[in-house]
C-alpha cells in the first residue's frame, strides 16, 4: 500500500495515510474526505552502507580529488 501525504481542506490538518487501490483516505482529526494530496518527501539513511574507500590518487580517482592525492581526498 502506498503512503501519501494529505492536507484536509476542512480543518487544515496535515497527515500521512496508507491508501489501498480505489479506497480514499479520511482525515484523522475531523473525518473529512475533502483532501489535497501533497508531494511526499522521503528520507535516506546510510545504515548498512559500505565503508568509504580512501583516495589512492590514481587515474580512476582523479574525478573526485583532481589527482591531489590521498591526503586531500574528500571521501576520506
Amino acid at each position: 500500500m502506498p503512503l501519501h501525504d494529505f492536507v484536509c481542506r476542512a480543518c487544515d490538518h496535515r497527515f500521512e495515510a496508507l491508501v489501498d487501490g480505489g479506497r480514499s483516505a479520511r482525515c484523522p482529526r475531523c473525518g473529512g474526505t475533502n483532501l489535497e494530496r501533497q508531494l511526499s518527501s522521503f528520507a535516506v539513511t546510510n545504515r548498512g552502507a559500505r565503508p568509504r574507500r580512501r583516495c589512492e590518487g590514481n587515474a580512476a580517482c582523479a574525478a573526485c580529488c583532481d589527482g591531489a592525492g590521498p591526503e586531500n581526498c574528500p571521501m576520506g
